[in-house]
């Protein structure tokens, strides 16, 4: 049986924020970049949500975006891009 490649993008970006959300200095300089970087690949139709394990595996990366910071900046910029990632999963995913 053939691997999905389909979901690669996304594993990589899953473990790219996973990873840097563990030392919370990098937040703003590669989680976030990460998830921006997922969310316009799914826009784009790069990495497609072909079935639902696709979207447990986004999901699953927007677990791991850390909103305990002292910033107000850094809480503000990770909200805004959990919430861009919402959208587009429900835009590529409807069902």
């Amino acid at each position: 049986m053939a691997a999905d490649n389909s979901a690669l993008p996304l594993q990589e970006k899953t473990f790219v924020i996973k990873e840097s959300s563990k030392i919370p200095s990098l937040t703003r300089a590669l989680t976030l970049p990460a998830l921006e970087t997922l969310t316009v690949l799914l826009q784009q139709g790069k990495a497609m949500i072909s079935n639902p394990h696709h979207v447990i595996v986004v999901l699953g990366a927007l677990q791991f975006v850390p909103l305990d910071s002292h910033s107000v900046e850094d809480y503000h910029a990770a909200f805004e891009a959990i919430h861009e990632a919402l959208f587009v999963i429900i835009h590529c995913y409807p069902q």
